[in-house]
């Protein structure tokens, strides 16, 4: 048998003091904050303070207006973190864009030898192999992407993910816990900064075969005469359960059609094209 406890402003609940109960209520939320966010940033929550709509959306455009203004050449050295319950794996790279069509990615293994080396432009995405002296190439879709990296990612997304770039607004933002979220034309959500107009989050809404996450990391002081560059992007591909992690450790952008920029194809190398089903 239980004995009933009174409630009284000394003894709190069930002979326990106030300050014990708040104390435990508060460690389990720091605990419990450890491994879930406590709540979805995209969940609209109407009851938070309130930002002026008109202003965050111009914050956004000027933010897009900047990042058509940067240099369609550059560099990027940097990290990349594949984190996949069956393999995880940590490789330096570089990322090279040509004219603001062609990306070369470089992955590098031991000894800074090129272990993956991939070409894309807006046609074909071409796999080199030097030691085979062959290019596997396949079409610029999200199959051929998928058949060439064993990843379900549309590859003419990766400029626009990596250079914080989206497409124009079609909703009025609206406010969410983390910040404030609005659509674009082509269906991505977007989470946005409230203050600078840049990209905090976005995720392919209306895709339900190849959904996508991106979370971005941005300095924390930059100039505001040009588009902030991000620190690191997340992209979580949910149909693999695979989180591809892009560290920027540096920056190199040209103002100029510049030859050190120059993507080319060995030659005298054999070209392959599998048919894709």
């Amino acid at each position: 048998p239980t004995r009933s406890r009174s409630l009284s402003p000394a003894l709190g609940f069930g002979g326990y003091s106030w300050s014990f109960i708040v104390l435990s209520i508060l460690l389990l939320n720091l605990l419990g904050g450890c491994t879930t966010l406590p709540w979805d940033p995209f969940k609209i929550e109407q009851t938070q303070p309130q930002w002026d709509v008109s202003t965050i959306k111009k914050k956004y455009q000027e933010d897009q207006a900047q990042r058509l203004l940067l240099p369609n050449d550059w560099q990027i050295d940097g990290i990349l973190d594949i984190d996949h319950e069956e393999e995880g794996r940590r490789n330096r790279i570089s990322l090279t864009s040509r004219q603001g069509k062609q990306l070369r990615l470089r992955i590098y293994g031991p000894f800074k030898q090129v272990a993956f080396d991939l070409l894309l432009d807006p046609h074909w995405i071409q796999l080199i192999k030097p030691n085979k002296r062959q290019i596997v190439r396949v079409p610029a879709t999200t199959k051929g992407m998928a058949y060439l990296t064993g990843y379900t990612l549309n590859p003419g997304d990766l400029l626009f993910f990596i250079l914080g770039k989206a497409a124009p607004l079609i909703f009025s933002p609206t406010q969410s816990k983390a910040g404030i979220v609005s659509q674009t034309e082509p269906g991505e959500r977007l989470l946005l900064d409230p203050v600078h107009g840049y990209i905090l989050e976005r995720e392919n809404a209306l895709a339900t075969v190849n959904p996508y996450h991106v979370r971005y990391h941005w300095p924390e002081t930059f100039s505001p005469a040009s588009a902030a560059l991000p620190k690191k992007l997340a992209i979580t591909l949910e149909k693999e359960e695979m989180i591809l992690t892009f560290i920027f450790r540096q920056w190199q952008m040209s103002q100029t059609n510049s030859k050190q920029f120059r993507i080319e194809v060995p030659k005298g190398f054999t070209i392959l094209e599998p048919r894709i089903q």
